[in-house]
């Protein structure tokens, strides 16, 4: 521009790391500092000047390729400058130099009094911000799609469960009375453990959503995994050599001890696929104490002591963009029908329920590595854990029984559980006929046995009311989604005793009377 004194202070434009330009009234570039020519060098451009005395209207113009838009509407924001229109004009723009993408900032202000006297371009990379603005924009929408995750399988659970709940009940019914018949007792058997394979998927819709129901305990993570080494063995075969290393006893953890376990199961399933050939698997257990230092700026972990459990196997690695996936619900390399793509998200989900984070890396020549970190707590570890249902004496009464469930066949089932031990049951198929029941009943009610949701009143709401002139009826819930008694992280309240969708016989008759053993709620 002509009005642009010779004597310009160069040397404090050449300083700014913005690229700077200025334009005449038609458009010419005039003057540019050190940053727009290392800019426009990079690009390909007028290496030398800068493209001084080219006209930047015209460049922009005659703009091809992937910029070609944000060039147009450039040179229209540079006109509407000059001409006096607007006071400024601002643009965000990818730029695809040679190396990477990058984003700038175009800002076009009046270079003096008016729009007549030309203008001054900046650009400004703020590649950094996208960057971040993108991540965060992943994070949110990962956020939706878990939450979206989360509903499906809270609306399916429900419904899903109480079917399968009648499968299995009537299954073992059958399994009980077949006797000597093996081909049937076979068959029978192959049906529970389809409804076992079904009711953990739900559960791992659940857990990947974290919307799982913890019981969480204090225990020493090196012993939880030293008590399921033969099943991980097991599932390993042959071919895989197993190692567990406990360098130190890591201190005591508070989490659900059988989801921990359920991490290490799906971690060894993962390593095993990924090697066909055979290979080693190596888990171990430590201690682990995280100074504020060691924490990544604007990470959520809290320094102090964490025990760490790490997995790392001789297998395929995977790629930055697989592995930048893996936590993905659904998503999965393996072929079609030999993976659901739940594994590892279900291992996110719980590990983000029970506070914990974790770190994959996965290299060449080293296999992947996964590490996950508890935080330790004070307290005594449990360190035997609780003896299997099917061992312990399933014991009947003659107490009476309210049984308040909507599904027919699963209060038929159950009713007739109840009774072929001795208990006496009242039923009703809804919280309302289930209030006025109670208030013609005469007699005492010993344990209410409810499901959560029910037509009309909820089953606490029927628990509640029917308490008020029962104080010393106990009370069992029953649900295949127990979303409503989920507190703090997925925690069941302790005064709460819940019977998860499917249960088992043995499971149902146990419970039912510890309950009734135990002394009434205060």
């Amino acid at each position: 521009m002509s009005d642009v004194p010779a004597s310009a202070p160069l040397e404090v434009l050449d300083a700014l790391a913005a690229h700077i330009a200025l334009v005449d009234a038609s458009g010419a570039i005039r003057l540019v500092n050190a940053a727009w020519r290392r800019f426009a060098h990079g690009n390909g451009l007028e290496s030398a000047s800068g493209g001084v005395g080219h006209n930047y209207l015209r460049v922009c113009d005659t703009a091809t390729g992937a910029e070609c838009a944000d060039a147009r509407r450039t040179a229209a924001g540079i006109r509407r400058v000059l001409s006096g229109e607007s006071l400024s004009f601002v643009l965000e723009y990818p730029c695809h130099s040679p190396t990477q993408l990058r984003w700038f900032r175009m800002i076009v202000t009046p270079s003096g009094g008016g729009g007549s006297s030309g203008a001054v371009i900046m650009h400004v990379d703020v590649t950094e911000r996208e960057t971040q603005y993108q991540g965060l924009e992943a994070q949110f929408l990962q956020s939706q799609k878990m939450e979206a995750v989360g509903r499906l399988a809270g609306g399916v659970a429900h419904d899903f469960n109480n079917a399968l709940q009648v499968i299995h009940a009537y299954g073992e019914l059958l399994e009980e009375h077949l006797g000597s018949d093996a081909v049937g007792l076979d068959h029978t058997r192959q049906i529970l453990l389809a409804v076992r394979r079904a009711a953990s998927l739900t559960h791992q819709l659940l857990a990947l959503s974290r919307k799982q129901l913890l019981r969480p305990v204090l225990f020493d993570l090196g012993a939880a995994t030293s008590e399921i080494e033969e099943m991980l063995r097991m599932t390993l075969g042959g071919e895989i050599r197993l190692t567990i290393h406990r360098f130190a006893a890591p201190g005591t953890i508070e989490a659900d001890r059988g989801q921990i376990q359920q991490i290490l199961i799906n971690l060894t399933i993962n390593a095993r696929d990924a090697m066909p050939a055979g290979g080693e698997l190596i888990i171990s257990t430590s201690n682990l104490e995280l100074a504020a230092d060691d924490i990544p700026a604007g990470d959520a972990l809290e320094p102090g002591p964490y025990a760490v459990l790490r997995v790392r196997d001789s297998g395929l690695v995977m790629d930055p963009t697989t592995l930048a996936r893996i936590f993905e619900p659904f998503f999965t390399t393996k072929d079609p029908g030999k993976g659901t793509g739940l594994g590892l998200s279900t291992v996110y989900g719980i590990v983000k329920q029970s506070k914990g984070f974790i770190v994959v890396h996965s290299a060449p020549g080293q296999g992947t590595d996964v590490e996950i970190f508890f935080p330790v707590v004070a307290g005594v570890a449990q360190c035997v854990p609780s003896p299997a249902l099917h061992n312990l004496p399933q014991r009947g009464g003659s107490e009476t029984i309210f049984l308040v469930e909507d599904e027919h066949s699963l209060r038929s089932v159950v009713r007739q559980t109840l009774q072929d031990s001795g208990y006496q049951v009242l039923e009703a198929a809804d919280g309302e006929a289930a209030i006025t029941l109670a208030g013609e009943f005469a007699a005492p009610i010993d344990l209410l046995l409810t499901d959560i949701i029910l037509p009309g009143f909820s089953g606490r709401s029927v628990a509640n009311r029917l308490r008020r002139s029962r104080p010393a009826m106990r009370v069992i819930y029953m649900s295949g989604y127990a979303d409503d008694f989920i507190a703090d992280h997925g925690i069941l309240d302790p005064d709460i005793v819940l019977l998860e969708k499917p249960f088992s016989i043995a499971h149902l008759l146990v419970n039912v009377r510890d309950t009734l053993d135990r002394a009434p709620a205060a």
